[in-house]
């Protein structure tokens, strides 16, 4: 019976232990087990529905490309025959185009061949007629009558419009330019109306003197033609610079001068020298000399015409102003009148950058200008007869409506005919011109 208790006891301690340690164990692992294959089964059911929803895109990505694939290729042959097409018209183009071009071309050589034979038979037929009219006009007698036949030419021109402006500097000076120096010069005439030599020479050595003050400092230049600076203020500017070293007739010109309006500072400066030419003409007007001087100023400039030496050292920019006015001294002294001296000498002396013979023709216009006469420069086969020169004075005289100057040069290649300028007035009647023109009138 005891051994059947203690059995029993040890049979109750067994199960208790397994109850107590061993079966909550147990159960919690096979929940844990569980549970795991729950996830597991649920992780299996999703991946299942991603594949099928990965496999319903696949497909329908595989539909998309399988459409767009057939749109491209469809796109494709329609540009490929566009393209065929588009080549076959540019080929027919391009055919079409070499052969207008071929047909141009033979065009166009066929006038060249044309134009050089008759360029070839105009330049032969202009030769010939050169050397029989070289021929021809060896004898005077028809040569006088090329000048002649000129003359009855420029006796049928009508008269040009005449202009009551004196010249300066070519004539270049516009507008209010123009306008203020012919009011500087009203005030010069009433300056010197009554004044006596001595004073009219100072009037004009004073503005040659401001001409080349003005000439270096070129910024008072720019100061006195500014026209944002009022007149006034201009005018008080000379009397302030200048009031103590100039003559009051001088100053009065040149306060005339700064309060006009000037479309550059060089028309300042330009007027300047030509009042100053003036004031020293108006001694030779006096004196009854002017005609000698505008002689005079012809005579140097032919002079420097044949003697390129002296020209060369009268223009020689290194050399000082001083310098060169005193070659002029040793080379003019007691040959002219004072006045023609003074001009020559601020020519020389004074050239601003220009050539010395375009001072010299400047000067010389203004002394014919001061005689209400116009120079003509006139070129001829050969000296004029007193009868020529006189009957072409008449007739520029005629068309000009002034007396004219003539300043005649024998050039022996003009064949026949005659040359005339007058300013910028050019009449070339020449024979050699006329072959000239017949020469470059034949086809190039």
């Amino acid at each position: 019976m005891a051994t059947v208790i203690a059995e029993l006891f040890a049979f109750v301690v067994v199960v208790f232990v397994v109850v107590r340690y061993v079966v909550p164990p147990a159960r919690k692992a096979m929940a844990a087990q569980q549970k795991a294959v729950a996830k597991q089964v649920e992780e299996a059911e999703r991946s299942r529905e991603e594949l099928a929803a990965a496999q319903s895109t696949y497909d329908k990505s595989v539909e998309e490309a399988r459409t767009e694939a057939a749109k491209v290729r469809d796109r494709a042959r329609a540009e490929a025959d566009y393209i065929g097409d588009e080549m076959a018209e540019r080929a027919e183009q391009d055919v079409a185009r070499i052969q207008q071009r071929g047909e141009d071309q033979l065009g166009t050589e066929r006038k060249q061949a044309v134009r050089a034979l008759r360029r070839e038979v105009g330049q032969l037929a202009v030769r010939l007629a050169s050397r029989i009219i070289n021929e021809a006009l060896t004898d005077e007698s028809r040569r006088g009558a090329t000048i002649d036949r000129v003359l009855d030419e420029l006796e049928g021109m009508s008269q040009p419009e005449s202009s009551s402006s004196t010249p300066t500097r070519g004539g270049l000076l516009q507008g209010v330019s123009r306008d203020s120096l012919s009011s500087a010069r009203e005030r010069l005439e009433a300056e010197l109306d009554g004044a006596d030599e001595a004073a009219r020479i100072t009037l004009g050595d004073e503005l040659f003197a401001v001409a080349d003050l003005l000439a270096r400092e070129r910024t008072l230049g720019r100061h006195l033609a500014d026209p944002a600076i009022p007149a006034s203020a201009r005018a008080q500017f000379v009397d302030g610079m200048l009031g103590q070293r100039l003559s009051a007739p001088t100053l009065e010109t040149l306060r005339e001068l700064v309060r006009g309006r000037w479309s550059k500072p060089a028309d300042l400066l330009d007027a300047v020298e030509t009042l100053g030419r003036e004031a020293l003409l108006t001694v030779a007007e006096a004196d009854s000399t002017i005609d000698r001087v505008e002689d005079e100023v012809f005579r140097f400039g032919r002079i420097l015409d044949g003697d390129t030496g002296l020209s060369a050292l009268l223009s020689d920019a290194t050399a000082t102003p001083e310098r060169r006015g005193s070659l002029l001294d040793a080379v003019l002294a007691d040959k002219v009148t004072p006045t023609t001296l003074k001009l020559l000498r601020h020519a020389v002396r004074s050239p601003r950058g220009r050539s010395l013979y375009v001072v010299l023709e400047e000067l010389a216009t203004l002394v014919a200008a001061r005689r209400d006469r116009s120079i003509a420069r006139v070129v001829a086969p050969a000296p004029l007869s007193d009868a020529q020169r006189q009957r072409l004075e008449a007739v520029l005289a005629q068309v000009y409506g002034r007396d004219v100057s003539l300043q005649i040069e024998v050039d022996e290649t003009l064949l026949g005919g005659l040359v005339v300028q007058v300013g910028e007035d050019l009449i070339d009647g020449s024979v050699s011109a006329q072959l000239e023109r017949a020469r470059q009138g034949l086809p190039q």
